[in-house]
């Protein structure tokens, strides 16, 4: 899986910037099949079936990292989202002004603070929407 990391990847929980992401880890597409095989699929020659699938579901997770500034207007909202299962999305735009919009729910959110204000954060995101951006879009 390729880790991309650039400036302008943010959280947003009710179109208010929760957190900034300093890395981002493309969506892990998993299909989902089922046996289709009928007493028809027999391999020439013999009596064996020939097993076949179809596709029957498509399922995105993405891993984020990134910063919550403690205190922020809305800043604890992503620990919130996370915990209550509201949508969240992930909103990510490349130097080139290309990107992507991804709308879902955190399943897996950890938080680690040191001193100061600034506490980093590791999540997992199910992506449920997942929506270019172009340049001019």
């Amino acid at each position: 899986m390729p880790i991309e990391k650039f400036a302008g990847t943010v959280v947003k929980v009710e179109n208010e910037v929760v957190a900034k992401v300093t890395s981002l880890t493309t969506p892990n597409l998993t299909i989902s099949t089922a046996d289709i095989t009928g007493s028809e699929d027999i391999l020439p020659g013999g009596e064996i079936l020939a097993q076949k699938f179809a596709s029957i579901a498509a399922s995105e997770v993405a891993s984020i990292e990134g910063i919550v500034i403690i205190g922020d207007t809305g800043q604890s909202e992503l620990q919130l989202a996370a915990r209550m299962g509201n949508d969240v999305d992930i909103e990510w735009v490349g130097p080139s002004g290309y990107g992507a919009l991804m709308t879902g729910i955190v399943t897996g959110y950890q938080e680690t603070r040191g001193t100061g204000d600034v506490a980093k954060f590791t999540a997992s995101f199910q992506v449920n929407e997942n929506t270019p951006i172009t340049p001019g879009s």
